[in-house]
């Protein structure tokens, strides 16, 4: 007698955030209890393996139907979800503002030109190398794009760089305005900086 290969039903997997390009796909229900690796599989391309129950996923076609497909190698029941990507309005290259990626030069200036002249719905690329940034002002609709061996170096010179106070006294008389206390800043008094890691 023969056995017939068993043909499952995908389960269906969560796209939890989509750019034009990218996405993040979450094997559903049932993926916590099986620490099996999956494939991942775009339109059928096999895009190779995870051990994780999320997946990011590039190289997606801007404004189209992409299906992602995750496959347990044990052979149990994969999960699959369909991507519409949003269209792309345009694709800005870092280094055509000067960015170096040499991680020697601050690039803040290059990286945040590209994202002010992005329009909404584009997509801003940061080729393989080693970028120095300070603070970059990320806008609504702007994607950021860090392609594989892209890394983003933190400057830690705070010469020259603005330090909120924690919060500004009111011209209403009303409660302090706080500014906020990501700098370090205990909350009152003056605002304590954070020392380089290291």
């Amino acid at each position: 007698m023969e056995t017939a290969d068993v043909v499952w039903m995908p389960r269906k997997a969560v796209v939890s955030w989509a750019c034009a390009r990218a996405a993040v796909v979450e094997a559903g229900p049932g993926a916590f209890s099986l620490p099996v690796p999956r494939r991942v599989l775009v339109n059928g391309e096999d895009r190779g393996l995870t051990d994780r129950v999320v997946a990011y996923v590039e190289g997606l076609e801007p404004g189209a139907r992409n299906v992602v497909r995750l496959e347990p190698v044990d052979g149990s029941a994969p999960w699959e979800a369909v991507v519409e990507t949003p269209p792309e309005s345009v694709r800005l290259d870092i280094r055509d503002f000067g960015a170096a990626g040499d991680g020697r030069r601050d690039d803040t200036g290059s990286i945040q030109a590209a994202v002010a002249r992005c329009a909404e719905g584009g997509t801003v690329e940061v080729p393989a190398g080693r970028y120095r940034v300070s603070s970059l002002w990320l806008k609504d609709g702007v994607s950021l794009h860090l392609a594989q061996g892209a890394e983003l170096l933190a400057v830690y010179d705070r010469e020259g760089r603005a330090l909120l106070p924690p919060s500004q006294a009111r011209t209403d008389g009303g409660a302090p305005y706080p500014l906020g206390t990501w700098e370090g800043a205990p909350g009152r008094g003056s605002p304590v900086p954070c020392p380089p890691p290291s």
